[in-house]
């Protein structure tokens, strides 16, 4: 193996300690080999049998931790974040499933499904992706990783007020936020973003006492006001003036009571009108509630006026840590919200275009070690995409080094002669992911 890889893994992946140079140098190398055929199983991206056995024998080792791999990729991050005043992270869950692969060891359940032989195992990862309030994906800075256990009971919302946050799962949310405040070193001003599941007080107050701002997706109807004066949030809303500016966009069309999940769904043009307000928390009653004292956040409703009949009608309600007593503060809210989806994407690029649910394998901590690897190559492909984007035309080296557009352009076009010009960014990402396709962003 050379001593030195000259291409974007070895910068990415600077200041790696796994405890030995050769184990550095082989995660450089896979992360390299997985990053020019991503869809390619390890055997496949490997050179031969013996650097295939090398890679089995790293994912092996017990000695390092999928969290010692991702390491220097947070730290990388970290510092792209700082070039920019402010930042979006993106806080989700997502199943990585290898029920297909019953020798896999160590295995938890996913799903509910309530058939035990229609059970589905795997395990789940919570990433943090950071990202410019463009939508330019800058890395990931926390991602967390964890198979439930079989026998775990079920969850009984007759004792559950008996469990502590930090005991249960929904503390992933305020876990990444933490360790995305620390490893930022709380030098940015960052702006978490999170859907419906994370819509609990705790997580509230933890941004708050961090001094951090979050976004969050109103999930069910709660009381704000005092224990003496408590009233429903949509009560508030419907007593609150709506600003006198409207806003038009794009929203599937979907029948009431039910959701279009055709590939080709269509659209339609709705008019929203937009609300904020200030809105007090209480604090759950539950035992284990160490805060006791209400908390002061802010609320943004955009809401659909006069949906077709028989349409769902547009409706998002957004809890917020950030000051909003404007309309432009209110739209830069819904737009900041607006790039939550991107993580989906990101998701997409993992499971489809690194294919890492057909990793074959034979134990959970293996697997996870492998994850963490193609959790890095399918941020670099993601953001490959997004300049892609923005200007496909523009030449290739402007993420590719000479070594790398030549490697491509000899092993994809079969041509002995390499022309002075490199390819596009856009024939380049082509290359890179042959099986990407346009619509994943």
């Amino acid at each position: 193996m050379k001593n030195k890889i000259d291409n974007w893994a070895t910068q990415e992946f600077s200041g790696i300690d796994l405890g030995d140079q050769r184990l550095n140098n082989r995660a450089m190398k896979l992360v390299n080999d997985f990053s020019k055929h991503p869809e390619f199983s390890i055997n496949q991206a490997s050179d031969d049998w013996s650097a295939a056995k090398a890679a089995y024998r790293f994912f092996q080792n017990d000695n390092f931790s999928e969290q010692d791999l991702l390491a220097p990729h947070f730290k990388n991050t970290a510092e792209r974040c700082t070039k920019h005043k402010c930042v979006l992270v993106i806080q989700d869950t997502s199943i990585i499933g290898y029920s297909h692969h019953p020798m896999s060891q160590g295995l938890g359940r996913i799903g509910g499904h309530p058939d035990p032989a229609s059970v589905v195992h795997g395990f789940y990862i919570h990433p943090a992706l950071a990202m410019t309030t463009e939508g330019l994906p800058l890395g990931l800075l926390s991602n967390e990783m964890w198979s439930r256990n079989d026998s775990k009971p079920k969850s009984d919302k007759r004792t559950d007020h008996l469990i502590h946050t930090e005991d249960k799962e929904s503390f992933k949310w305020i876990n990444a936020l933490e360790k995305t405040y620390e490893i930022l070193e709380a030098k940015l001003n960052t702006i978490t973003i999170c859907d419906r599941e994370c819509d609990i007080f705790d997580f509230y107050l933890s941004a708050i006492d961090l001094k951090t701002n979050v976004i969050v997706r109103f999930r069910d109807e709660r009381q704000v006001g005092t224990r003496s004066a408590p009233e429903l949030l949509s009560q508030k809303f419907a007593r609150t003036q709506a600003y006198r500016e409207t806003v038009k966009i794009k929203v599937p069309i979907e029948e009431l009571g039910r959701k279009n999940n055709k590939k080709s769904t269509k659209y339609r043009e709705a008019i929203l009108e937009i609300k904020s307000t200030a809105i007090t928390l209480m604090p759950s009653r539950k035992a284990t509630q160490v805060v006791k004292e209400n908390i002061h956040i802010y609320a943004v409703e955009a809401k659909e006026i006069n949906p077709p009949t028989g349409l769902e009608a547009a409706h998002w309600i957004l809890l917020m840590t950030l000051p909003v007593d404007s309309f432009e503060g209110s739209m830069m809210v819904v737009q900041f919200y607006s790039m939550r989806w991107k993580i989906e994407s990101y998701f997409k690029v993992l499971k489809s275009g690194c294919t890492v649910e057909k990793c074959r394998l034979a134990e959970c901590d293996r697997l996870m070690k492998y994850l963490a690897l193609l959790s890095v190559v399918a941020w670099r492909i993601y953001w490959l995409t997004f300049v892609r984007r923005i200007d496909p035309d523009i030449s290739c080296d402007v993420v590719l080094t000479q070594d790398e557009w030549q490697t491509l352009f000899t092993y994809f076009t079969k041509l002995k002669t390499i022309p002075e010009k490199p390819p596009t960014i856009n024939q380049a990402t082509i290359w890179l992911a042959p099986g990407f396709r346009k619509d994943v962003v």
